[in-house]
């Protein structure tokens, strides 16, 4: 899915799974035009200034999550504001906050990479705001 997009696409936060790689992921590539965002490698702060600079930052979060023979993919998204939380098959989850600037940015749209996917049920809600 993409998500948060802008109608050029300049904006978008993808959620893909790799089936070759038996990994669910989360690609924040483009998800913000503001180039101070920056999604920086999860390591103690020692370790990662040791790292080479191109290395202290991610383009995107992976997760394993092999699908069993015949297994369908079930994603249930919640994204609310800048927390996207992508739960896969009641066994994985990916979490992550994303920075889209364009007030545009509100697009989700489906899209396949190589092969062609089936998708026989999307459902969406609007969430509540938890406080007035």
């Amino acid at each position: 899915m993409k998500l948060r997009c802008s109608p050029d696409g300049a904006e978008q936060t993808l959620v893909a799974y790799d089936p070759a790689a038996r990994k669910l992921k989360v690609i924040m590539a483009k998800s913000s035009l503001d180039r101070r965002v920056e999604y920086i490698y999860y390591r103690q702060r020692a370790a990662l200034t040791r790292l080479p600079p191109e290395q202290r930052t991610v383009q995107a979060q992976e997760a394993p999550l092999e699908l069993r023979a015949g297994e369908s993919l079930k994603l249930r998204i919640f994204l609310d504001r800048s927390v996207l939380e992508v739960f896969a098959n009641g066994r994985q989850c990916i979490t992550q906050r994303i920075y889209p600037t364009r007030a545009d940015s509100l697009g989700v749209a489906l899209y396949s990479h190589g092969d062609a996917v089936s998708v026989p049920t999307v459902e969406a809600w609007d969430l509540a705001p938890a406080h007035d």
